[in-house]
């Protein structure tokens, strides 16, 4: 979700500000608020938040494209992310100080069972890390699946009624048939407008370990690399970039059989060269 938001504001700092700042705001709203919601309204929230979890990252791409084409202005993105970003972590932010009080006040934890507590959450982080990591170069239909399902397993645990658990996973599943295609058409229809192409096709978007690598084609079947929703290179960068790195030196040197690693050579068109005395012709 931090990578999406990268793509559309242009700011990883700024992101991850956002993001921090909406998490420990749900903390202060949770411990502060959670004890006046009545039960009912309590768990009525808690599912109604649960089940907009479904539609990231779909619909904040939908209304970010939506503030580009009506040219919004920035600060709109800013609320759009801060608004989501709250919403995604209140499920843990806002609602898990009511959920705690409650244990405390009816069991009163032992100390033992605190530090058994608290190391099953640390087994859960470094759990999520791993398939976070493991989710690098792969599209979000390997991450998402995983996701709904412990939030199913949540919904189980707070709830307490299989029915909520049952009808999230139905609906986690017929929405999992339709996540590749989604994810491809809502990234075209960002790019299309954030971006100011007449049309955008979505080739290919992943996460590596290190940026959201996406491929875009334009209407005249030209392509461009984005990272991170920025601009890397497109397919007459490469043009000249391999003229630059690969025909020139041949024509210097003349070698006989060349070599060239990286730097976006895999682009680069095959030549074969023939020596011929007196003169160097492709």
């Amino acid at each position: 979700m931090i990578r999406d938001f990268v793509t559309i504001l242009y700011g990883e700092e700024v992101v991850i500000i956002l993001v921090t700042a909406s998490f420990f705001l749900g903390l202060s709203l949770g411990y502060f608020f959670s004890l006046k919601f009545s039960e009912k309204f309590f768990i009525n929230s808690f599912l109604a938040i649960v089940f907009l979890h479904l539609t990231f990252p779909f619909s904040y791409r939908m209304f970010a494209a939506g503030i580009a084409r009506y040219d919004l202005g920035g600060y709109v993105y800013i609320l759009l992310m801060f608004v989501y970003a709250f919403i995604f972590s209140s499920i843990f932010a806002v609602f898990l100080p009511r959920l705690v009080h409650e244990k405390t006040a009816s069991e009163k934890p032992a100390i033992k069972e605190m530090k058994v507590l608290y190391s099953l959450e640390l087994a859960g982080f470094a759990s999520g890390f791993m398939i976070v990591g493991l989710s690098w170069n792969k599209g979000i239909g390997f991450i998402l699946p995983i996701y709904w399902v412990l939030l199913a397993t949540v919904i189980y645990l707070v709830v307490e009624k299989k029915i909520w658990a049952v009808s999230f996973a139905i609906l986690a599943v017929f929405a999992g048939s339709f996540v590749q295609s989604v994810d491809l058409k809502t990234t075209s229809l960002l790019y299309k407008y954030k971006h100011h192409f007449e049309e955008a096709e979505t080739l290919l978007t992943i996460n590596s370990a290190y940026q959201k690598v996406e491929v875009i084609r334009d209407e005249s079947e030209e392509l461009y690399l984005y990272l991170d929703g920025l601009l890397n290179l497109n397919a007459s960068d490469l043009e000249d970039l391999n003229y630059y790195i690969a025909e020139i030196p041949a024509q210097l040197i003349k070698p006989e059989k060349t070599l060239i690693i990286g730097n976006g050579t895999c682009c680069l068109p095959y030549r074969k060269f023939t020596r011929i005395p007196g003169s160097y012709n492709p």
